[in-house]
């Protein structure tokens, strides 16, 4: 169906070889970059919904984003004062 007798067998045997060195080539750059990188391999939101986590940003497309803040940690025990610091 494909093969035609006026072309030289090398021809499409060289297409082939060709074709599998490329697919190769690109599985093998597939693999580095996954070993040594994983993040290059993932899409473009991944990324920066990754760097807004680490930021401190939190939210999402319905409440927008805001950042994020920690309360302050009392050791079991002590009850947490409001009064200034002058007594008051």
């Amino acid at each position: 169906m494909f093969w035609n007798p006026k072309i030289p067998i090398w021809v499409p045997v060289s297409l082939y070889i060709l074709c599998l060195l490329v697919s190769i080539f690109f599985l093998i750059c597939y693999g580095y970059c996954l070993k040594t990188n994983p993040d290059l391999i993932r899409s473009e939101k991944f990324i920066t919904d990754k760097l807004r986590i680490e930021k401190g940003f939190i939210g999402n497309d319905d409440i927008g984003l805001r950042e994020t803040f920690s309360l302050p940690q009392n050791t079991i025990g002590e009850p947490q004062t409001t009064e200034s610091i002058d007594g008051n």
